[in-house]
């Protein structure tokens, strides 16, 4: 990543999972209206769904496994410590080998004596190379403690509160960024299949050579596509506008191109190339020919991009965008993620990422973007304030260069993966 800059302006989510874990969410969700209790057999053991949580014994090989890597540790704590993280790890193991999911327990960091005295850790390492956080709880706890360890390279966090013969998964979030989680803010555990379904980067590169079926399968959707979704809802004919873009008299345009154009001309720094932007007849043609001719002005480019998408939402010769219902309450609100991309005359990519709210006027104040290389570490963020309707992010990016943007709210939210 690099040069980059950041512009801040003044229902749970829509996706669908495939397959057996699709399954699995519904039955869970059916089971939590029922207000009722079944049981899912194993040949080994049972587990038991019940309104707010599911409960899977703990057998005495767990206990005995746990004790034994304990046993490596130099203190009390310490070892009480590890008997509980592997305990809880242990028990989500086991929920995810009943859905099907593959995992590779042995090679998870919390498996090593070394990584465990090291570290507070209580990961869960996925076939796929992706890690579970799974952080365990006292029964009547109120929050979790989260160390700021394990706050990166993590598909998400599980909670398990322990009782003396059964673990209790509490729920799910995707990204972390508090020493305490509270429970209440906590995600049914539909999100967690849900998220193990998806795929782990979102290839934008897909979307310049218009291969959208991938991304599609995953929950983004045109700007028109979602607006339409939502406008049965009333307070989404708001929304709708916004991401659309203000209508605007023909008159207004054509002054709103010349003043690009004027600025443009004053980038590019240089008689030949200032005569030859020319405001042509056609307002399209004209951002079109805007966007492409100033390489050296991202803003202005991204200003030209948004006009060209006020007038043809969907238009994408030059540049193109998605959105995307993160699938998380936060204050209580839904919010959107979009991004667009515009192709560099060197080869690279500008991107942007916009925070939007789905039904309110203004994003809840405090709700933070957060963008991300591909180690984890934060070269970005904007911070909704009391008045802002959306908050946004802009940098440049490589092609096929990893990074993720998180969405948070107290330190707690969800994390989207791209590779550029």
């Amino acid at each position: 990543m690099y040069a980059p800059t950041v512009s801040l302006w003044p229902c749970p989510g829509l996706h669908h999972a495939l397959g057996q874990n699709f399954l699995f969410g519904i039955l869970n969700s059916a089971f939590s209206i029922l207000h009722t209790q079944f049981f899912i057999l194993n040949p080994l053991h049972v587990m038991q769904y019940s309104n707010d949580a599911i409960s899977i014994p703990i057998t005495p090989k767990m206990h005995q496994t746990a004790q034994a890597f304990a046993q490596f540790q130099p203190t009390p704590e310490k070892q009480a410590q590890v008997v509980s993280n592997l305990l809880a790890v242990q028990v989500v193991n086991h929920y995810l080998s009943i859905l099907g999911v593959e995992t590779l327990l042995t090679q998870s960091d919390c498996w090593n004596p070394v990584g465990q005295l090291a570290a507070d850790v209580a990961d869960l390492k996925l076939a796929d190379g992706d890690r579970l956080e799974c952080r365990p709880v006292q029964p009547n706890a109120t929050h979790c403690p989260v160390p700021p360890e394990v706050w990166r390279e993590r598909l998400g966090y599980v909670v398990v509160a322990l009782e003396e013969k059964a673990g209790k998964i509490l729920g799910f979030v995707g990204a972390i960024a508090t020493e305490l989680l509270p429970l209440k803010q906590l995600q049914p555990l539909d999100t967690l299949l849900v998220q193990l379904d998806r795929d782990p980067f979102t290839a934008l590169g897909d979307w310049l050579n218009q291969q959208f079926a991938p991304s599609l399968d995953q929950g983004w959707t045109t700007v028109v596509d979602f607006a339409q979704g939502r406008l049965r809802e009333p307070a989404m004919a708001f929304r709708a506008r916004s991401l659309k873009g203000a209508e605007s008299s023909p008159e207004q345009l054509r002054g709103r191109l010349q003043q690009l154009y004027a600025s443009a001309g004053s980038a590019v720094g240089t008689h030949d190339l200032a005569s030859e932007l020319a405001v042509p007849s056609d307002p399209k043609q004209g951002l079109m020919q805007l966007i492409r001719a100033i390489p050296s002005d991202e803003e202005l480019r991204w200003q030209a991009a948004d006009l060209l998408w006020t007038l043809e939402p969907e238009h994408s010769e030059v540049g193109i965008r998605r959105l995307l219902d993160v699938g998380m309450l936060f204050a209580g609100q839904s919010v959107a993620l979009m991004v667009g991309l515009l192709p560099r005359p060197d080869g690279n990519r500008a991107v942007l990422l916009r925070l939007y709210p789905m039904k309110q006027g203004y994003l809840p104040p405090g709700i933070e973007l957060v963008g991300c290389d591909g180690d984890g570490e934060t070269f970005l963020m904007a911070q909704a304030r009391e008045v802002d309707d959306y908050i946004q992010l802009k940098f440049a990016a490589e092609p096929e260069e990893q990074f993720s943007v998180k969405v948070l709210l107290n330190g707690v939210g969800i994390t989207e993966s791209f590779s550029a």
